[in-house]
């Protein structure tokens, strides 16, 4: 816990020196520090750094903004699940978690709003992309290091200067026929989830913006690819796997096959396939076979179990829920039925009702049409995969605000392309008018 209160100190010397590029900045290490580094402990909910730094922002914010308020796409979408969050707080069966509720507002609303407000020229998506890619590289090789030594002494240091289990270790947890690996994240499948929707991103931003918004040398762009895609393999977790291919669908090109440059991708996307054939033949085929005592994790029979578990527990308050942070207290090792409920569809029945559940479709469904038709088959695509993953699995320490700030990067990216491009003609037409005066 000291290490993340120095770095909390540390912190806070940033925001009084540079508070909008703080901001900005930390948008990215919000996946660094995640949910490991624990700042202070109340018994069944913690407060980590990633809690106080948000706090922080919030509340230097007041004094950071003027009167000339941005138009934020997602405004209603966040007010709405951030109503629900109150409704569900207020009138769900059981008393929900005050400080679990102010984390999920925080993260989930608040943080978004501040982000979106500071994000408002090519040099601040700039900074933000450039953390992320900075990020993803610490992430990604310190997940190669964990693989290597056979243990992850950083979270493991961290354990020991705390009472709270800051992550599950599942490096002896052998699938297809080596470990799991969880880098700085709680949960392998955080590790992995994080890498592929960040490769999903990052191809198509490349391919749209590179050399008009931001420039991105193709050596490093490669190299991050490559080590996104170790990070997903080193998760070792079907979940993830299948969200890294859904992710990959927007980048289908058949028109790759008409260039050398296509062929040599294409050539060496078959021989990486060809060398790992037994490892994806065999994930694939644990998805749609349940060889749980194979492999291990969960199978389809305590998934049902658990389904109809949580069904039972949305029918005792099916509008409100029983209350946010209400699968905690049942989730022991007394209640093995849900024990690991591996879905977000399960949180949201058992503690929010139909009131989280219509809020968080609503910001899925606004995720999706927010970038219009230019970018719909990617935005489909990617909510596809962070849907799809969450459905199967929890990426434990990893919330949607991360999914929305991508999604706000090209929406920034285009209103100013737009600019440029509007720019652009009044300059031509301007200069076509004074040569013929001249004339």
């Amino acid at each position: 816990m000291i290490i993340s209160q120095i770095l909390f100190i540390i912190f806070i010397i940033f925001l009084f020196y540079s508070y909008k590029s703080t901001v900005l900045i930390y948008t990215a290490f919000k996946l660094l520090f995640n949910i490991t580094f624990v700042a202070l402990n109340f018994g069944p909910v913690i407060l980590t750094f990633n809690d106080l730094a948000c706090l922080s922002i919030i509340i230097f914010f007041p004094f950071k903004i003027n009167f000339n308020k941005p138009y934020n796409p997602l405004t209603i979408s966040l007010l709405l699940y951030l109503t629900s969050l109150l409704l569900v707080s207020l009138f769900s069966l059981y008393a929900s978690s005050i400080l679990m509720t102010y984390k999920l507002i925080i993260s989930d609303v608040v943080y978004p709003l501040i982000f979106w407000y500071f994000l408002k020229t090519q040099k601040d998506i700039k900074i933000v992309i450039r953390s992320y890619i900075f990020v993803f590289y610490i992430i990604c090789i310190y997940g190669i290091i964990e693989f290597l030594l056979g243990h992850n002494p950083i979270l493991e240091w961290l354990a020991l200067n705390t009472t709270s289990r800051v992550f599950v270790d599942h490096i002896n947890d052998i699938r297809f026929g080596f470990g799991r690996y969880s880098s700085f994240m709680f949960y392998p499948v955080s590790f992995g989830f994080v890498c592929a929707i960040f490769f999903s991103f990052i191809l198509y931003y490349y391919k749209k913006y590179n050399n008009i918004i931001l420039y991105i040398n193709k050596m490093n762009f490669y190299l991050l690819l490559i080590l996104l895609f170790i990070g997903v393999v080193l998760s070792n977790s079907r979940a993830t796997i299948v969200c890294f291919l859904i992710g990959l669908m927007h980048s289908v090109n058949f028109s790759l096959l008409k260039n050398r440059k296509g062929l040599l991708i294409i050539t060496i996307v078959l021989c990486i396939g060809a060398f790992m054939y037994d490892y994806i033949f065999m994930v694939i085929e644990s998805i749609f076979i349940d060889k749980t005592d194979e492999i291990g994790g969960s199978s389809t029979n305590l998934r049902i179990s658990q389904l109809t578990e949580s069904l039972k527990y949305f029918m005792m308050s099916p509008i409100f829920g029983n209350g946010i942070n209400y699968l905690t207290y049942i989730q022991d090792e007394n209640y093995r039925e849900l024990s690991g409920a591996e879905s977000y569809w399960f949180i949201l029945l058992i503690e929010r009702g139909l009131v989280g559940i219509i809020a968080y479709l609503f910001m899925i469904k606004k995720l999706i049409f927010l970038l219009g038709k230019k970018h719909l088959s990617f935005s489909i695509i990617i909510t596809l995969a962070w849907v799809v993953l969450t459905s199967m699995s929890l990426a434990i320490g990893i919330d949607i605000s991360y999914l929305i700030c991508l999604m706000l990067l090209i929406y920034k990216s285009d209103e100013i392309l737009t600019l440029k491009l509007k720019f652009n003609k009044k300059f031509v037409k301007l200069r076509n008018q004074l040569i013929l005066q001249y004339d």
